[in-house]
């Protein structure tokens, strides 16, 4: 019994250590080399694994003579803890499926021995019952009252007139009734209070007893909080797994409206380009249109000269002969 705290202790930090080997992963690995569901599955193999060996370790030192040592029974090796960087399912073992994992010895959930620790609280702060004290009561009150109409029969009305203890003690008779009456009472309620006592010791007595089993079988106790752990974990490998599906599915929406708003703007540069090719080319048929009309005012500016030339040349032909006629005539 020395050993047991030991044992105990023993147990938590081996359920300790294996559950931040279980839990040591590398979640920074690459993008797409984790697998959730290969992970969540793993992960559970490995608390039951380590639960499961737990509970050897404690019915074999549990068993194993105090005095008589016997030797080491050979533990099954320890389920290896994922690498950092990958998760690989639990390998399967004598033909099983690799979706199967071995039964951890555990109890059945509907198991009236197994208890939570409400119900062993709820058993410590049991108290008897107070029934036998409104019973003793009642029976006390239908003995009064039997006895005081006793004394009216045997005696009449008068022993009501009695009002001084002179008066009562001067007639013997109702001494004896009166100790007839209230000696029984008092029986009564010691009976009462035995009976009470002796509840409460049998509730006490069931209650050592339901710890003694606690205490004498301390590996179910381990079991019942690695499973809670196991659970704690799971759940949070589900939420964790929930936020992961989640951010996701907003960064594949995110994706897509990124998407969009690219093919949008292809499509915008696409529309600006062709009306800019457009423009240039209309720049382009303007500028020939343009110099097509100076080389037309060219040509017309260089006609216009000529015909001037030649009419301001004939004009000072004509005033010359003028002016040599003039000069003759004169």
């Amino acid at each position: 019994m020395a050993k047991k705290p030991t044992t105990t202790k023993s147990l938590e930090n081996d359920v300790a250590a294996e559950l931040e080997k279980a839990l040591d992963l590398d979640l920074a690995g690459d993008e797409g080399g984790l697998d959730m569901a290969a992970s969540m599955e793993d992960l559970e193999a490995q608390i039951s694994a380590a639960a499961d060996e737990l509970a050897r370790e404690g019915r074999s030192q549990r068993t194993e003579p105090a005095n008589n040592p016997q030797p080491a029974i050979p533990q099954p090796p320890r389920a290896p803890a994922a690498k950092p960087a990958e998760l690989r399912p639990v390998e399967p073992c004598n033909g099983q499926p690799s979706g199967f994992t071995p039964p951890a010895g555990f109890t059945p959930a509907n198991d009236d021995r197994q208890k939570d620790y409400k119900t062993l609280l709820h058993s410590l702060n049991r108290r008897a019952s107070s029934t036998v004290y409104w019973v003793i009561a009642f029976i006390s009150l239908a003995w009064i009252a039997g006895a005081g109409g006793l004394a009216n029969l045997l005696f009449g009305p008068g022993i009501w007139k009695i009002r001084t203890f002179d008066q009562f003690f001067a007639r013997p008779e109702l001494i004896g009734l009166a100790v007839a009456a209230i000696v029984p009472v008092i029986l009564f309620w010691a009976f009462a209070a035995m009976i009470r006592r002796a509840q409460e010791m049998r509730i006490a007595a069931q209650s050592m007893t339901e710890v003694a089993f606690r205490l004498a079988e301390p590996e179910n106790l381990a079991q019942d909080r690695v499973m809670m752990i196991g659970q704690a974990v799971r759940r949070e490998v589900a939420a964790m797994g929930e936020g992961i599906e989640r951010t996701l599915a907003r960064a594949v929406e995110l994706e897509t409206l990124v998407h969009g708003e690219v093919s949008q703007i292809e499509r915008s540069y696409s529309e600006n380009e062709a009306r800019i090719r457009s423009l240039v080319d209309g720049l382009g048929s303007e500028r020939e249109a343009v110099v097509t009309h100076a080389e037309r005012v060219r040509a017309s500016i260089a006609s216009a000269h000529e015909t001037l030339r030649d009419e301001i040349g004939a004009a000072s032909d004509i005033i010359r002969d003028s002016i040599l006629n003039a000069s003759t005539k004169l």
